[in-house]
C-alpha cells in the first residue's frame, strides 16, 4: 500500500505541475494576445491616419485640379502650345507645396513625386517654348504628358497603401 499512496501522491504533485503549465502558458497566451491585439491597433490607428493625410492632401488634386488643370494644355491654331498650360505648371507647383508634409514623414515618396512634377513642368517649358509644332508632334507631347499624369496617380495610390 505504500506504494500505491506514493504513486498517488506522485499522480496528484504532476497533475498540479500539468494544470500549473497549462495555466502558465494560457496567461502567456493571453498577455500575447493583448500585446498584438494592442500592436495592431495601433497599426490600424496609423495607416487610417496616413489615408487621411493622403486624402487631406491629394483628393482635390486627382479628383478636380488636375484632370480641369489638364484642359488647359492645348495648342494654339498657329501650332504652339497655347500659354494657358501655365495654368496646369501652377497645379503643379500648388500640389508639390500641399505635399510639403511627406518631405518629412515619407521622404522617398516626396523625392518621387517632385521628380514627377518637375519632369511634367520642364516638358510643358520646352514644349511651350516652341513656336510651331507639327500635329504628329503634338499628339506625341500630349500622349507624353498623359502618360506622365497617370503615372503620378499611380505613384500616389502605390504610396497611400503602403
Amino acid at each position: 500500500m505504500g506504494t500505491s499512496s506514493e504513486n498517488g501522491l506522485f499522480t496528484v504533485v504532476s497533475g498540479l505541475e500539468a494544470s500549473d503549465i497549462l495555466a502558465f502558458f494560457a496567461l502567456l497566451i493571453s498577455i500575447l494576445a493583448i500585446v498584438l491585439e494592442c500592436w495592431r491597433w495601433a497599426r490600424e490607428r496609423k495607416t487610417s491616419l496616413e489615408l487621411e493625410y493622403y486624402k487631406f492632401i491629394f483628393d482635390k488634386f486627382l479628383v478636380e485640379e488636375i484632370p480641369i488643370k489638364r484642359e488647359y494644355v492645348f495648342y494654339s491654331p498657329q501650332g504652339g502650345l497655347d500659354k494657358s498650360y501655365k495654368e496646369f505648371c501652377k497645379c503643379l507647383s500648388d500640389l508639390k507645396k500641399k505635399a510639403l508634409f511627406f518631405k518629412y514623414h515619407r521622404s522617398g515618396f516626396y523625392r518621387d513625386l517632385c521628380g514627377l512634377l518637375e519632369e511634367m513642368d520642364e516638358i510643358l517649358v520646352i514644349e511651350g517654348g516652341k513656336k510651331q509644332v507639327g500635329t504628329e508632334e503634338q499628339s506625341r507631347f500630349l500622349f507624353e504628358l498623359d502618360s506622365k499624369i497617370m503615372n503620378l496617380y499611380e505613384t500616389i495610390f502605390r504610396n497611400s497603401l503602403m
